[in-house]
């Protein structure tokens, strides 16, 4: 989702500043991500489940997409995700 958005970002139309400030963003939260830093692998669960239940609620949403988001939450909430974000900035 987030590599997505990034290449949403730089092939769309409208203000560059918007599109730089919208790559630097997703990359920085990727990142972060990476990094192993908790409270940015669960703002990005809490994210991905309302953007669900807002797409759900809505009625706007393909049965790829909804499946898609189920996929994304499931991967997030999967036992390795969890240990990897529990254990900090430890190296194995």
């Amino acid at each position: 989702m987030i590599i997505g958005s990034v290449l949403v970002a730089a092939i769309s139309h409208g203000p560059v500043v918007a599109r730089v400030l919208l790559v630097l963003v997703a990359a920085a939260w990727a990142f972060a991500l990476v990094q192993r830093i908790r409270w940015i692998w669960i703002a990005t669960l809490v994210v991905f489940a309302f953007g669900l239940i807002f797409k759900v609620v809505s009625g706007n949403v393909r049965w790829y997409v909804a499946a898609l988001s189920i996929i994304e939450i499931a991967l997030l909430l999967h036992p390795l995700t969890r240990e990897f974000y529990a254990r900090g900035h430890e190296r194995p």
